[in-house]
């Protein structure tokens, strides 16, 4: 694409942002800083969808951030970050924020995240999952801004809000994609997908895990419910106590609807009624006149009378069967993801990266075009650099070292079956061990690298380049030095 071509599409973007901030009563230094997202997000996109191989386009993102400012943010305070925090008031549609773009971004994303249902099997899971799904988004959308600059992809590690939380959000980009994320729980699809190994376990466990340690207040509301479900299950075990129960609420439940009807059909009640509550709301709350009541008090009829049939359902046969298993199952999961220790949180952390390995080598399996090869060697290269701490990154895990090496003998095998790199020696293994450089080096456009080999004493030394940069530098052993098919001290692609 040509630079007048480029500079005419962000040209595009920018207008439309400004036409939206017309219509906005931003400060000056805010309109700025949305100014520029824009144009960091042009400068990095391309970049950042071919490291990370992500299913949205340039203009999905850019046109779904224009939209969030529009619908969803009203007021935009910039503050000094020595004074005070950020935070959005999402009642009143309100951000505030340092003067940083990062921040603004950030705030704009969570500002605009809808909460996300589940199916009655997983209740347990509904804040969890969304406390996990925002934090999760904020940190993958900001990413283009965060570790791209339009020309070098450097993760910046201190800038990752929680390593655990990423590490799960990318897990499920990765298998569902990232519009797809938010219909996990909720759709039968993905709960199929979820439920035909032990993916669900693992991850129903890893969700919780995650969530509990990001403060101790969700490990307090994860005890509550535990206690709460617990509660809830006894009660289900004797269903001649169960049925008592639900109609001592009927009972309440149907005096309420009666007093309702009665205030509805009797005017005085209905003065009665708007004094009392306008006396106790505060004045931004209070009623109009008489028939809002009306509807209002419609609208919670409506909800009780709800409360009622789901008592009724209850008891049902066939019902009664599926919550008693519902709520015992929700009781052994919260269960066990309390009583879990460190050594077995992070075991369990090490055991999901198993099991998605395994899911990769299942996709990698199906893999038979040029195109699905080139992206999978970036997908697994985006993968491998996920960091899990300050210090180290997915590929640093000593544990699935075997699973690696078996991923990258067959990518590389089928790489150079289908002729997109050069292979570099006859044994395929040798030859794996030899271009796996190739998944440790940083560089945007991994087609662009070359590979040198020189000799030392017993051993090989293996040199990644761009251009006239050194990426990366391996040294192993070389047994079989007759079967190289390229000579030494010499800089070749090794993408056809």
């Amino acid at each position: 694409m040509e630079r007048k071509e480029i500079f005419s599409r962000f040209k595009d973007y920018n207008n439309e942002l400004e036409k939206v901030l017309e219509t906005k009563k931003f400060p000056e230094a805010s309109k700025n800083l949305l100014l520029s997202i824009l144009y960091k997000v042009e400068a990095s996109y391309k970049d950042y969808a071919k490291v990370r191989v992500d299913d949205r386009t340039k203009k999905e993102f850019i046109e779904e951030i224009i939209e969030n400012i529009q619908n969803n943010c009203k007021e935009i305070e910039i503050v000094d970050a020595k004074n005070k925090k950020t935070s959005i008031i999402k009642n009143e549609s309100k951000i505030v924020s340092y003067a940083n773009e990062r921040e603004i971004l950030k705030a704009i994303i969570q500002i605009s995240i809808e909460e996300i249902s589940t199916i009655e099997e997983y209740f347990y899971l509904k804040q969890p999952f969304n406390t996990l799904y925002s934090l999760g988004l904020v940190m993958n959308n900001i990413e283009v801004i965060r570790d791209f600059d339009g020309w070098s992809w450097n993760i910046q590690k201190s800038q990752i809000d929680n390593f655990d939380c990423n590490l799960l959000f990318q897990n499920l980009r990765i298998l569902y994609g990232s519009k797809d994320i938010n219909k996990l729980l909720l759709e039968k699809q993905y709960i199929d997908k979820l439920k035909t190994n032990k993916k669900e376990r693992l991850l129903i466990q890893m969700i919780l895990g995650v969530y509990i340690r990001l403060n101790i207040e969700n490990k307090v509301f994860i005890e509550k419910l535990q206690e709460k479900v617990k509660n809830e299950a006894e009660e289900m075990k004797d269903k001649i106590i169960l049925i008592d129960k639900i109609t001592k609420e009927k009972k309440k439940y149907t005096k309420e609807i009666k007093s309702m009807d009665e205030t509805i059909n009797n005017r005085q009640l209905l003065i009665d009624e708007y004094k009392k509550r306008n006396l106790k709301a505060k004045p931004e709350n209070r009623i109009f006149c008489i028939s809002d009541l009306v509807d209002i008090i419609e609208k919670e009829r409506d909800i009780v009378l709800k409360k009622i049939a789901e008592l009724n359902k209850k008891i049902e046969p066939e019902k009664y069967v599926q919550q008693k298993e519902i709520l015992e199952n929700a009781e052994h999961v919260l269960t066990e993801a309390l009583s879990k220790e460190e050594n077995e949180w992070n075991k369990l952390k090490i055991d999901f990266q198993s099991d998605f390995l395994k899911h990769l080598l299942i996709k990698l399996q199906k893999v038979n075009t040029k195109k699905e090869i080139l992206d999978f060697i970036y997908l697994f290269r985006y993968y491998l650099y996920i960091p899990i701490n300050q210090e180290e990154s997915i590929k640093d895990i000593k544990e699935l070292e075997k699973q690696f090496e078996n991923l990258f003998y067959i990518i590389i095998k089928k790489a150079c079956k289908l002729k997109l790199i050069s292979a570099v020696h006859d044994d395929p293994k040798i030859n794996s061990e030899i271009l796996k450089s190739l998944f440790y080096v940083k560089v945007i456009d991994l087609e662009d690298v070359e590979i040198e080999l020189e000799k030392e004493e017993d051993k090989l030394k293996v040199i990644i380049c761009e251009h006239e940069s050194i990426d990366n530098i391996r040294r192993m052993k070389l047994e079989q030095e007759e079967n190289l098919k390229i000579k030494y001290n010499k800089r070749i692609k090794i993408f056809n």
